[in-house]
């Protein structure tokens, strides 16, 4: 069994989370959007709460708009904590999901 292999097989310990491309800076730096819905703890009403987090493309395949999952890794740069792991969706696809709805 190869190391990839080995991987593929060992479950995740570590945080992943599904985003869109905001902006694609650099060569292989990215700007990952994610948003969340959370309860405001003193008028009870339901905000979207956007966070935004620079993540690391080795393969520089994502585009803006692309849907992708990132993964929490060492330290790359001062600002890139992330790595992007695949891209779930490319915007062209979304796009035309849309569109059919």
């Amino acid at each position: 069994m190869t190391t990839q292999q080995q991987e593929a097989a060992r479950p995740s310990r570590t945080q992943t989370i599904v985003g869109t491309v905001t902006t694609v800076s650099g060569q292989k730096t990215v700007t990952v959007s994610t948003s969340r819905r959370i309860r405001h703890k003193r008028y009870l009403k339901v905000i979207r709460q956007v966070t935004q987090v620079r993540a690391h493309d080795e393969l520089s395949q994502c585009k803006q708009g692309d849907l992708v999952e990132i993964q929490l890794t060492r330290p790359i740069s001062r600002t890139k904590r992330w790595r992007v792991v695949r891209v779930v969706k490319q915007a062209n696809e979304l796009a035309a999901g849309e569109a059919s709805s």
